[in-house]
């Protein structure tokens, strides 16, 4: 079933019910739901100056419901909701662009009734184009935009013009939009100069995403525009992600090509953004600046289970707050050098610590990632993260992680890596491996490693064939070897007579692996359970 609606010059509704009585708007498919409203930009004569042409301002709403109405879309199959306001040759078109609208009368009093856009499909997908201003789902005065996906929920908005505004999730005064499904992808873009794109805007209101998985992703122009990927400004202004039940919660917020980037941005008195997780193993990655001002709050609690809490960009002071729970969780930070990693956390875990706040994060393990590879990597004097330690005390576990591609190129790169004082683990991925061990061999050879305890291998997927321990063996740094991989990856151990393996399991950082003793050269390895293991 399609329902389409287009205007030049003034505004498209697909889809309108403003009535007062509490009227409703009902469309019941057994396939799939379609509405379309486009709006395109006129001139026309300013009847008060004969010789200049305007250009009418337009909008184009898809679904509008106003005044204690209500408008219910439920399809067997898919709803697909889209709004667009486009330019014509008379210029660019500065109208709003709008999925779905929920708002309430503008008095105020006893008899005012709930206002609600309620969208229930296998998938749901709304969208908002525009060259000004365009909002995907937009919830005003305690209107209320409901999005139940069975499998997957995506919402787009994207201004391309100069000045121009996205905001995909827009609740403002007690407004709502809750967007639930396994699959839940915000996307929010304003590539023109000086644009503004927000994946979850409230100013005042509530927006809430149910889901297992959960991408949100704003970008904006590079040289002058802001990006935030939730935004939460002024008392009562919620932004929620949480587990959708019986699911694992696997979050991902990146704010970035803007020149101002923030995944998480929360300011004044109760202008919360809060990711939830449950019971089971749950990651939550967060890429761009994350920034509280004035009792703001930034708030990442995942329950019980494995989990880890990701973070790359600047974390203001006083701007995040971690409650990882029970379970081995992990905190990882990243950094594009170790200039970078301390202007980015050093001011927030140092502030955390002198509240007593650290050892209530729950987190059992810290990893410290320098992108990277070895053809490019400057370089890392681990002491200079002394000060980490002291911060998470000497009872958790901290590793420093370095992507390192080795291949016939890189391998006579190696690394630097010189560890601090206490134990210090450097774990490496051994990604574009064809199966020679010696590549492996030449990169230990030619990297400078030294005062590090526990030297973790990672075999990447990108990892074919088998690695040949014999052939390592003169090039470690000492310490502990370990390692990982999985029931693809396999790892020969030369003279199996030199080899004994203990019968007993041994956990690492919540990995289980088995203990292999080299007789002649006293030397313990430990290698991942699941590795299937030759000679």
């Amino acid at each position: 079933m399609s329902i389409r609606a287009a205007s030049s010059g003034a505004i498209a509704y697909a889809l309108y019910n403003r009535v007062d009585g509490g009227q409703k708007n009902t469309v019941l498919a057994g396939g799939d739901i379609r509405v379309e409203a486009e709006g395109v930009k006129e001139a026309v004569w300013d009847q008060g100056h004969s010789d200049a042409a305007v250009n009418r301002v337009d909008a184009a709403v898809a679904v509008y419901t106003h005044a204690g109405s209500q408008t219910l879309l439920k399809a067997e199959g898919d709803i697909s909701v889209k709004a667009e306001v486009r330019e014509t040759e008379a210029g660019a078109a500065q109208g709003g662009a709008f999925g779905l609208y929920a708002g309430k009368a503008a008095r105020l009093g006893t008899d005012q009734r709930e206002v609600e856009n309620l969208l229930e499909a296998n998938r749901v997908d709304v969208a908002a184009f525009s060259e000004g201003k365009a909002y995907a789902l937009y919830a005003d005065r305690g209107g209320d935009n409901a999005v139940h996906g069975e499998t997957s929920g995506m919402i787009t908005a994207s201004a391309t013009g100069d000045f121009g505004e996205a905001q995909a999730l827009h609740a403002h005064w007690s407004g709502t939009n809750s967007v639930s499904a396994a699959t839940v992808e915000i996307a929010a873009s304003a590539a023109g100069l000086a644009g503004t794109a927000y994946g979850l805007f409230s100013d005042g209101g509530n927006n809430s995403i149910s889901a297992g998985t959960a991408v949100i992703s704003a970008t904006a122009n590079a040289s002058s525009g802001r990006a935030y990927g939730l935004f939460a400004q002024g008392y009562g202004s919620h932004n929620t992600i949480k587990a959708l039940e019986g699911k694992a919660l696997a979050v991902s917020i990146t704010a970035a090509n803007a020149q101002e980037a923030y995944a998480l941005w929360a300011k004044n008195y109760g202008a919360i953004n809060r990711i939830s997780g449950g019971d089971q193993a749950d990651s939550v990655s967060i890429v761009g600046e994350v920034y509280a001002a004035s009792s703001g709050q930034n708030i990442i609690e995942t329950g019980g289970g494995n989990d880890s809490i990701s973070l790359f960009g600047k974390v203001t002071a006083g701007a995040l707050n971690i409650i990882a729970g029970d379970g081995f969780d992990t905190l990882i930070l990243k950094a594009a050098s170790l200039a970078e990693f301390n202007d980015h956390y050093k001011a927030w875990l140092d502030d955390l610590q002198l509240k007593g706040c650290i050892e209530g994060m729950g987190v059992e393990r810290v990893e410290v990632q320098i992108e990277g590879n070895a053809e490019g990597n400057p370089g890392v004097l681990a002491s200079e993260l002394d000060w980490l330690k002291d911060c998470f005390a000497s009872s958790k576990s901290i590793d420093f992680v370095l992507d390192c591609i080795v291949s016939e190129s890189s391998a006579g790169e190696g690394i630097s890596f010189v560890g601090g004082t206490g134990d210090d683990s450097l774990y490496l991925r051994l990604s574009g491996g064809s199966g020679d061990s010696s590549l492996f061999s030449s990169f230990l050879e030619n990297s400078a490693i030294s005062s590090v305890e526990n030297l973790i291998l990672d075999m990447d997927d990108s990892h074919t064939g088998s690695l040949e321990l014999d052939s390592l063996l003169e090039h470690l740094p000492g310490g502990k070897l370990y390692v990982c991989g999985d029931e693809n990856d396999a790892v020969l151990l030369g003279k199996s007579e030199s080899w004994q393996k203990s019968d007993a399991l041994v956990t690492h950082n919540g990995v289980q692996y088995t203990m292999y003793m080299h007789e002649s050269e006293n030397l313990e390895i430990y290698i991942q359970s699941s590795i299937t293991i030759l000679g």
